[in-house]
């Protein structure tokens, strides 16, 4: 089975068909947390998402995430598109 993103492509979700998680608007933020180290992270949803680890978020939502106090948030999501995406060289 070929992996992608390190994951079992049976458990992604195409971005292009995730709503968020909040209201239903198109997502561009994905969500992961992990409760051993009490971090959050942010990351742009530009391939997929694992469905069961991930929860995907429309840009308002994920600004106005806020963490429970002693954890850390990692947002590492871009605000603006990339006007290119990395692909495989040829």
């Amino acid at each position: 089975m070929v992996e992608i993103l390190g994951r079992d492509p049976r458990s992604l979700y195409l971005a292009d068909m995730t709503s968020c998680v909040k209201c239903g608007d198109p997502a561009q933020v994905v969500m992961s947390f992990d409760y051993a180290s009490r971090t959050v992270w942010l990351r742009d949803l530009l391939v997929g998402y694992d469905r069961f680890a991930e929860m995907p978020f429309c840009e308002m939502h994920a600004n106005r995430l806020v963490v429970p106090v002693g954890w850390a948030l990692s947002d590492d999501h871009n605000l603006s598109p990339p006007l290119f995406l990395a692909h495989g060289v040829a």
